[in-house]
């Protein structure tokens, strides 16, 4: 490693002696070719973890800090002795894949527009479901990170211009980064990710997710514990998020809305900390009274930012990366898409046949886009690459049978069908309206909650209708769906009148292999 570095490598650790290891590891393994630093900042660590850097890292430049301030005040720290053109904050519960270095740069030098970049961050644990990619914040100053909790796709690739890069894995500009003024030391934790993207943002940059810069993270492995400290946390940096970056009419257009859900999210919805009213509500008391405590701080920022402003909030808003809504957000839903549903709509028994066009249909788990009508009237739901449901389990029953509207426009959809872990068959959907059978495993169901069949559908080739010149619609699609339900044979009276005779798909055995996996 030079003395001038293309990109400095800042992994901020607090008593992370048992995961710090991989994160490193990780680092110096990227298939860069160009110069890099690693800079490890410890925040005044009590285990064992400067010693294990001294020892196995000798290569890392290590920065110890004598008192615990947080890891927003230790990333100033590291950007302050960093040489790179270009900052990448790391988390050290994080591992990179080897391209993630080379995958940010090549976005960061694309377009001198862009400030900042944000990571396709997976769970280390479930490495098929998304963490983050990249975030955004709506007019109450709540934050979410885009897919979290959702199985992987490429659903996000679209809408790549987002508010913030979740700091567990980010990039930015250096340049950028001293002329926005770095991270806010007050944040201590929490939101200082937020709060860095949005002056980002304001300041004329973008923040822009890149799908295939890939980091599996051990979420809230760096948070340690105290479950109340970060619930204070939470809302006391929102609401000062708020205070600092939005335009004085935006708001006293949303302050009222604000300051009653500062204290119904905080007693009575969202945060459960103590068994009583009262102590829950020393959360947003606490939150407001710090607030108020530095007021005359954020007047002194406020001023500051009007000579360097360049956005406004309407021009945000227009752009999709300010969400003008005055509610909770929806984890795991984009409001700038069509969401995709990430639990069940309903608590109850798993039904025997659904009927996917109806608002609330009880059995749908995951991956399905809100009910739409056919040209003809017809109630039904797209599936994203993977859509999940749940049916009630019957010995008698022998056939899985799917009706379906619509494919991808380019020679039809190519489909797997899973039950309880099965491959049962492959299937192809076009245009018009068809009538699947596919044969249930042998045996029964596997499991599940109440003898339920877990069924998964998986399409090979989604689809953005934008992207192949149909309409504008920006969802990445995979197949239309109007009812899925079991039978013991395929009868006319499965299916509703409306519908032709079912001959798509042949049922067939499951092989040996099949039964197996």
């Amino acid at each position: 490693m030079n003395e001038k570095a293309t990109i400095s490598f800042i992994v901020v650790n607090r008593n992370g002696e048992g995961i710090l290891g991989r994160c490193l590891d990780s680092i110096f393994s990227q298939d860069l070719g160009e110069p890099y630093e690693v800079v490890v900042v410890d925040d005044a660590s009590t285990d064992g973890s400067v010693e294990l850097v001294r020892a196995s890292y000798p290569r890392a430049r290590l920065v110890e800090m004598k008192r615990n301030r947080g890891p927003a005040a230790a990333k100033n720290v590291g950007a302050a002795v960093a040489r790179g053109e270009v900052l990448a904050f790391l988390d050290n519960d994080v591992a990179l894949e080897k391209s993630w270095a080379r995958s940010m740069l090549s976005v960061l030098r694309s377009d001198p527009r862009v400030g900042a970049c944000a990571s396709h961050i997976l769970f280390e644990k479930w490495k098929t479901f998304q963490n983050s990619t990249g975030g955004l914040v709506n007019l109450l100053g709540y934050a979410w990170e885009r897919g979290i909790y959702l199985p992987d796709s490429r659903t996000y690739s679209l809408n790549r211009w987002v508010t913030y890069a979740c700091s567990a894995a980010m990039a930015v500009r250096r340049d950028v980064f001293d002329s926005v003024g770095g991270f806010d030391p007050h944040y201590f934790y929490l939101y200082e990710d937020v709060d860095l993207g949005w002056r980002i943002n304001l300041a004329g940059y973008r923040v822009v997710y890149v799908p295939e810069a890939r980091a599996f993270h051990r979420l809230s492995a760096t948070m340690g514990p105290g479950r109340r400290r970060n619930e204070y946390l939470s809302v006391r940096n929102r609401i000062y998020t708020l205070l600092k970056n939005l335009e004085a009419s935006t708001l006293r257009m949303v302050l009222r809305e604000a300051l009653y859900r500062l204290f119904y999210d905080g007693a009575f919805f969202q945060y459960g900390n103590g068994e009583g009213k009262l102590k829950k509500v020393m959360v947003p008391c606490r939150a407001l009274f710090w607030n108020l405590l530095g007021l005359p701080r954020i007047l002194r920022w406020r001023r500051s930012m009007r000579s360097t402003r360049k956005i406004r909030d309407s021009e945000l808003i227009a752009s999709g990366i300010l969400i003008p809504t005055l509610v909770f957000p929806e984890i795991g839903k984009d409001p700038r898409l069509s969401g995709v549903m990430v639990r069940d709509l309903s608590n109850g028994p798993a039904p025997r046949r659904l009927w996917i066009g109806k608002r609330k249909c009880g059995g749908l788990v995951y991956g399905w886009y809100q009910p739409e009508k056919s040209a003809s009237g017809l109630s039904f739901r797209w599936t994203g690459e993977r859509a999940g449901f749940r049916l009630r389990a019957s010995g008698r029953d022998k056939v899985l049978y799917l009706v379906t509207l619509s494919g991808n426009p380019e020679g039809g959809s190519v489909v797997e069908v899973w039950i309880d872990g099965y491959k049962v068959g492959d299937i192809r959907v076009g245009g018009g309206l068809a009538v699947h059978r596919l044969p249930l495993p042998l045996g029964g169901p596997s499991g599940g909650k109440g003898k339920e069949w877990r069924g998964e559908i998986r399409v090979i080739n989604p689809f953005v209708p934008a992207k192949l010149g149909v309409g504008l619609d920006g969802r990445s699609l995979g197949i239309g769906v109007v009812a899925v339900g079991t039978s013991k044979t395929p009868v006319a009276a499965d299916y509703p009148r409306a519908f032709p005779s079912p001959g798509d798909s042949a049922p067939r055995e499951i092989s040996a292999a099949e039964r197996e996996r």
